[in-house]
């Protein structure tokens, strides 16, 4: 009994020293050579898988593989990686393996890689021509063909378990040492030197020329103008009048049996009177301020700006500067 012991001790001990070895999911052997029969090509395929355990690495079982192939839905996995990452995952492996067969005559030639289930390809892509004996049948030389394939790929060499990428330390930099401004010393100041004394007495500057004050012209030109609207005025007012002696009645009435001739010209005599009123009360107001402006007009030029403007039934005067 205690033989028993020690000798399955040693044995556990033996199980627990191996190291774990990768596992792998080979996707089907593809024949790229027409003319084998099926059955032909699936003993192929089942050399290949038996090859592939000699290699060192854990093959998933014929029904696991199998599932994966009917779940995948793809059969582009000759040439794209993410075609064999797909099989892994759904093979429950690590790695996924594809290895292609080419038949001749004369040789044949064996070719793969290996992708892991994250994507990366890494191992791959290989290929190996191997010469066939004359009447030798294709599985011999395939035989001979697959360890050399595999042992290309390494793949007793691939990590059990997929490497942690470490990151490396950050680099803390040190702090920039802030140097002290320079202290700018401010330039001296230069007294300008004291003018030289010569012992002459110059005269005072001249007093500035005085502005002639613009008060007493504009004052002759705004009475000149309101006389030229007051004169205007009546001569429209006038005018107005006139026909309206024609067709009006002195209480200012139109005349009795008047036509419509006559009732139009009573009509405009009537507008003719009130701009000439207007026109006329227009003139007076700019003459009368004309000549309140030249009596204003200092004996002296002063600063002073006069302006004039008509307003509805009058005129503005404005007057700016300095009055006496």
């Amino acid at each position: 009994m205690r033989g028993l012991v020690v000798g399955w001790c040693l044995l556990s001990g033996v199980v627990v020293a191996q190291p774990a070895s990768p596992t792998v999911a080979p996707y089907p052997l593809e024949v790229l050579t027409r003319g084998l029969d099926a059955a032909k090509v699936e003993e192929l395929q089942s050399i290949a898988t038996r090859v592939l355990t000699n290699t060192g690495v854990t093959v998933q079982s014929k029904t696991k593989l199998k599932s994966a192939v009917e779940r995948l839905k793809r059969q582009d996995c000759a040439t794209e990686d993410d075609c064999l990452r797909q099989f892994s995952i759904l093979g429950d492996s690590l790695y996924g393996v594809y290895v292609s067969l080419a038949v001749s005559p004369k040789s044949i030639t064996v070719a793969g890689r290996v992708v892991r289930d994250d994507g990366k390809r890494v191992s791959g892509p290989e290929q190996l021509v191997e010469e066939r004996k004359p009447n030798e049948p294709v599985d011999a030389a395939l035989k001979r063909a697959l360890p050399k394939l595999f042992t290309a790929l390494k793949l007793s060499a691939l990590p059990p378990v997929r490497e942690v990428a470490v990151k490396p330390p950050e680099v803390v930099k040190p702090p920039d040492v802030v140097k002290p401004p320079d202290v700018v010393k401010p330039p001296d100041v230069v007294k300008p030197p004291e003018p030289a004394d010569a012992g002459v007495s110059l005269p005072p500057p001249p007093p500035p020329p005085l502005e002639e004050s613009a008060l007493r012209p504009t004052g002759v030109v705004t009475a000149i103008a309101g006389g030229a609207l007051a004169l205007g005025g009546g001569a429209i007012f006038l005018v107005g009048r006139g026909q309206a002696l024609e067709v009006l009645t002195p209480d200012g009435a139109l005349i009795a049996n008047a036509t419509m001739e006559q009732a139009a010209t009573a009509r405009s005599a009537t507008r003719l009177q009130t701009v000439g009123v207007a026109v006329a009360g227009v003139g007076v107001a700019a003459g009368v301020a004309g000549l309140v402006m030249m009596m204003l007009a200092p004996a002296e030029p002063v600063k002073t700006s006069v302006m004039a403007a008509p307003l509805p039934g009058g005129a503005a005067v404005f007057v700016t500067g300095e009055l006496p």
